[in-house]
């Protein structure tokens, strides 16, 4: 999975970033310790790491990027 124009996804990647960060980290601290909720705010604060990886370096991390549409495709399936 190659990016070739790497210019115009840096930005993309790091709003993907950010969003699932803040996103993740609200989701786990409005939720109760342990809980499906919190488990579900700590995935989503992972991708929003991986995101951030293939903003800094997209040619080295753009294969990462198979476990965030993994994980899109499972819940738009679900």
């Amino acid at each position: 999975m190659a990016l070739r124009r790497v210019g115009g996804w840096r930005p993309f990647f790091w709003l993907a970033a950010a969003y699932n960060c803040v996103i993740g980290l609200g989701a786990f601290l409005a939720a109760e310790w342990g809980s499906a909720e919190a488990v579900n705010g700590v995935l989503i604060f992972g991708f929003g790491i991986i995101y951030a990886l293939v903003a800094r370096e997209p040619r080295r991390f753009a294969p990462a990027l198979i476990a965030g549409i993994f994980g899109k495709a499972m819940v738009v399936a679900m």
